[in-house]
């Protein structure tokens, strides 16, 4: 159905219990379909450790250049796997919509999402929420943040993340204007973060 689309922009599969072989072949109809502009695929029950759907996903990215929006929430990505996002990720020019909410991701993760923010140029929102990315993942991503001039929204709630990490996203903000929007709450905000 996919392969001949030419009228559906959106696709829920949220939430419907897509094995790994449903979001590999979900992966594959991606590369070649030029009219979704938004895919969400999050919580998929995937049991291998493998991210196999995680990596042909990455390669579609590397090939679709019509799809905007990607939901990927609730995916048990790890490090290893967002490193393959953001590989391809660098080079996408028109993905601008990016949910990674709800997996496995940690300060690793993180600093390969701040590599891929040093170079994309069109990515704006980007959604790591209830990860555990910690002070330090923040200030990899803040360091990012300093230069990007797409990025205009950025959640990182519930990510463990205390004040050394929340008054580094500040500091980059002093430089960034694109970013209007941050979401924070579920980490600890202390006194120094306040006071910023």
């Amino acid at each position: 159905m996919l392969q001949v689309n030419l009228s559906i922009a959106r696709l829920g599969l949220a939430s419907t219990d897509l094995d790994t072989d449903s979001v590999i072949a979900m992966a594959t109809v991606l590369g070649a379909n030029k009219v979704l502009r938004a895919v969400d695929i999050s919580r998929p029950l995937l049991h291998s450790k493998m991210e196999e759907s995680t990596i042909h996903l990455s390669t579609m990215l590397q090939v679709n250049n019509s799809l905007q929006e990607l939901h990927l929430a609730k995916h048990t990505i790890t490090d290893t796997g967002v490193e393959w996002l953001c590989r391809y990720l660098s080079t996408n020019a028109t993905l601008k919509h990016l949910n990674l909410s709800c997996n496995r991701l940690s300060q690793d993760g993180a600093k390969h999402l701040s590599g891929m923010l040093r170079v994309n140029s069109t990515l704006t929102v980007l959604n790591i929420s209830s990860n555990c990315i910690e002070d330090d993942g923040l200030c990899s991503i803040s360091e990012a943040v300093k230069s990007n001039l797409s990025l205009q929204w950025l959640d990182v709630c519930s990510n463990g993340i205390g004040d050394k990490g929340l008054c580094a996203l500040a500091a980059a903000l002093w430089k960034n204007s694109s970013l209007t929007t941050v979401l924070l709450w579920g980490n600890t905000l202390g006194q120094p973060t306040c006071n910023v």
